[in-house]
């Protein structure tokens, strides 16, 4: 199972409250997620997962970098969902928190 909202989330509380617009002193200010497959828990789709993160994030502007780690195309078998990609959410969030994606 993939909790991706779950985990940003919880990572994102030790920046600070999300309700108001004050860091902690000692709080984060960047977020990593490394995934390598797309959410089945929690928040999943990725409209919905960006708008929600977007208003999360209003005041706190902490910076999500996201990685995802790929199957080898090689060993990909036929009939494989090629629709199921975590890659449009993680671009998405990298881009809403002024972060990077790498696709590995």
């Amino acid at each position: 199972m993939t909790n991706l909202w779950g985990a940003v989330t919880r990572a994102q509380a030790y920046a600070g409250d999300a309700a108001a617009p004050s860091l902690k002193k000692d709080g984060i200010d960047t977020i990593y997620a490394l995934t390598d497959g797309v959410p089945t828990v929690g928040v999943s789709e990725t409209g919905k997962f960006l708008k929600r993160y977007s208003f999360l994030n209003r005041y706190l502007q902490v910076r999500v970098h996201t990685l995802e780690i790929t199957q080898d195309p090689a060993s990909k078998k036929p009939g494989d969902d090629e629709e199921k990609e975590a890659k449009p959410l993680l671009e998405g969030l990298a881009e809403e928190a002024n972060g990077k994606f790498i696709e590995r």
